[in-house]
């Protein structure tokens, strides 16, 4: 039987290609998984802002090169199992995260009610490249009256008084990216005991 022989030449010639594709591949799979991070934490943080879709998308695009590059059937190696279990994550973590606007919303719905009970109940729907809800407020007392109980508590979650007058109150809180502003309407003919409440959710 002859004995099969490997070409030296072609033998050293292919090792730097197998190290500098290794190298690619790791490169490739940190970057991936750092933009998988960032982007999760980004949106369980602060919501969907155009730097966090960004992030989702440089991890989706790193995700589908890694695949492309280095995926193929016929290899059954745990790599791929990991990559498909991150990506999984990732939509995992979206979703569960992105919409915390609506979360925000329904907080701030709670602490306008002098009772769970005097809320009209709040939707939210999209206006242009932002988010607005609006609820009504019943309240008992005269609108000064609910002006000095519901300045401190909802000073607790906005950051400042963007506006204030006899008619209205405004608040404001700067994340990143977004700006959320709520105001207070002060009741009017023929809906007197009601206080009209707008949130809305716009990026900078």
């Amino acid at each position: 039987m002859r004995a099969r022989h490997m070409n030296p030449v072609l033998h050293s010639s292919r090792a730097p290609d197998s190290v500098w594709w290794a190298l690619v591949r790791f490169v490739l799979g940190m970057a991936q998984m750092a933009a998988s991070v960032i982007a999760v934490g980004l949106l369980c943080g602060v919501g969907v802002t155009p730097i966090n879709l960004t992030a989702v998308v440089v991890a989706s695009s790193l995700t589908s090169l890694s695949v492309m590059l280095f995926g193929s059937p016929s290899r059954c190696s745990a790599r791929p199992r990991v990559k498909r279990l991150c990506v999984v994550a990732l939509c995992v973590g979206f979703w569960g995260c992105a919409d915390s606007v609506e979360g925000d919303t329904g907080r701030t719905y709670e602490l306008t009610l002098p009772a769970p009970s005097d809320g009209s109940g709040w939707s939210i729907h999209r206006d242009g490249a932002g988010r607005v809800a609006r609820w009504q407020v019943r309240i008992d007392g005269s609108w000064d009256t609910y002006v000095q109980w519901v300045r401190p508590r909802l000073l607790k979650k906005f950051e400042s008084i963007a506006s204030t007058n006899r008619e209205r109150l405004q608040f404001r809180k700067s994340l990143a990216g977004d700006v959320y502003t709520l105001e207070l309407r002060m009741p009017e003919p023929p809906r007197a005991a009601y206080v009209t409440a707008t949130f809305t959710a716009r990026p900078f």
